[in-house]
């Protein structure tokens, strides 16, 4: 698949192209369900026929709330079919959540499972006939608000063909590859799984109902996390998209037994030199970034290797551009820090009914007359080998002892570590005006003094952390990323431990 065969196609459009080229190729798997690309257009279209019967069409939000299944697949193409756009919300959310979201979002109706697994066979098989402009709302997926009030991002179609496009050809992914839908539906990953999948004209396959919660399973004592390992094998998983976080809490070795897993992806947070080491042996890995206001994905690395001792997050997607500036909106020379600023066609339209917000973070580009850049707040740099590389956030950056501190910086050392899996850097203020630097590292039996040492080594002194917590696991977000609230306490006697 071209950029030229994916021009401005929506996922709808790219899910239909793959079907006139191989109608009864598997398009959908989950447990023993299986539906032919030919089978799920047609459920798709006799849903989307009822929908537009109920309203739905361009700028129309409908509330998709389906658990993982063959029906949720069904549900989000049948709202693109009826040129809608999707509002997506995973049943397992907290239902204060679910209702601000839909409270928020205000959409036309929400699909549930009695509603997405109803009998339509009354209603049309055949294509419905909708204007789809390109500009048009695609969906909306909320994100954590600073403020704590989540916000939506409204997504158009415009850089869907290139997200597609790209995904398939830096991940290798062809019509016979079997991809795994890990992400929680509230997740915009999930939307480039869609995407990537069915451009390809691949099986997206859905874990069984009730054995993954977002991208993880819960252990009995609900405290930990570990990826679905048997999906991968018995579903002969040839594609996943694993955050690191997940990664690290598999036991070593489970990778060299996974033979038909040849792709892997990850990305959201800081991937350690190990679980490259680890992952990158005998397959492609490869690490994504992409806020959402950026249509999932704004970046790709190119293959990852055990040389790597950082993860890049690697060139920018076909219709991105990416702009590293420093404070007054100037670029920097390759190999400096600087705020990544994004354009191109993957910008979403901005926040929903938060006009202000949207003004601040999507501002006039002066590169380009006419054109909006977002910024995301992500501090980069430009490598020699022309991929980007992730260093932290403006908004983590701390002071610690009138020093400008990036948390980052420390994780990127600890991981360095031999003996450590796993490190999450945080800036801690237990007594009012003492800000210390905590760092909580996996495995819980790892040698702290040994460690500090190791810091003393390699960083100047205000990056060493005043404590350093040895934890069994990492407590992460329904999503596999690193949930820093959840992080235990420390106390005055721990830190007197560490130091």
């Amino acid at each position: 698949m071209s950029n030229s065969d994916t021009l401005e196609l929506s996922l709808t459009e790219l899910f239909e192209t793959q079907l006139r080229r191989a109608p009864t190729a598997t398009a959908v798997a989950c447990g023993t369900e299986t539906l032919s690309y030919r089978e799920l257009n047609t459920r798709a279209n006799r849903l989307a026929h009822w929908l537009i019967a109920q309203g739905a069409g361009p700028e129309k939000l409908v509330g998709v709330m389906v658990p993982r299944s063959v029906d949720m697949v069904v549900a989000l193409l049948a709202v693109g079919k009826a040129g809608g756009a999707f509002l997506p919300l995973d049943p397992t959310y907290p239902a204060e959540r679910l209702d601000y979201m839909i409270a928020d979002a205000a959409p036309l109706l929400v699909l549930d499972e009695a509603l997405a697994g109803a009998d339509y066979t009354a209603y049309p098989e055949s294509d419905p006939v909708v204007h789809r402009p390109a500009l048009g709302a695609a969906y909306v997926i909320y994100t954590s608000g600073s403020t704590g009030r989540p916000k939506g991002v409204l997504v158009t179609h415009t850089g869907v063909a290139d997200l597609a496009a790209t995904q398939v050809e830096r991940l290798a992914v062809t019509a016979d590859s079997r991809y795994l839908q890990l992400a929680s539906l509230s997740f915009d990953v999930a939307f480039g799984d869609f995407c990537t999948a069915f451009a390809a004209g691949a099986t997206l396959v859905i874990p069984e109902p009730g054995r993954m919660v977002g991208a993880v399973v819960r252990d009995p004592t609900g405290t930990r996390f570990m990826i679905g390992i048997r999906e991968l094998t018995t579903s002969r998983i040839t594609h996943a998209g694993i955050p690191p976080s997940v990664l690290a809490a598999i036991p070593a070795g489970t990778e060299s037994q996974l033979p038909d897993l040849v792709t892997l992806m990850t990305g959201g947070e800081l991937c350690p030199p190990d679980l490259i080491r680890r992952w990158s042996a005998g397959r492609r890995m490869v690490n994504a970034y992409g806020p959402t206001e950026s249509t999932v994905c704004a970046a790709m690395s190119r293959p990852l290797s055990a040389a790597d001792p950082v993860a890049p997050i690697g060139p920018l997607v076909a219709g991105t551009r990416g702009y590293v500036l420093d404070r007054r909106l100037q670029p920097v020379p390759a190999g400096q820090v600087g705020e990544l600023y994004l354009a191109g066609k993957g910008l979403a339209r901005g926040y929903v009914g938060r006009t202000a917000l949207t003004a601040t973070r999507f501002v006039a580009c002066p590169f380009s007359a006419g054109e909006r850049m977002y910024r995301t707040g992500d501090l980069v740099r430009w490598r020699d080998d022309g991929q980007l590389e992730f260093v932290g956030r403006v908004d983590d950056q701390v002071k610690i002892g009138g020093h400008r501190v990036e948390p980052g910086e420390v994780e990127v050392a600890l991981t360095a570590h031999p003996a450590v899996r796993q490190a999450v850097v945080v800036a801690r203020e237990d007594t009012p005006g003492d800000r210390q630097l905590v760092a909580y590292v996996v495995p819980a039996d790892v040698d702290t003094g040994a460690v500090l040492k190791y810091l003393a080594a390699r960083l100047p002194h205000h990056l060493i952390p005043a404590a350093i917590l040895p934890v069994e696991a990492v407590p992460l977000t329904p999503n596999g990323k690193v949930d820093r609230r959840a992080l235990p306490e420390h106390s005055p006697t721990t830190l007197g431990r560490a130091l």
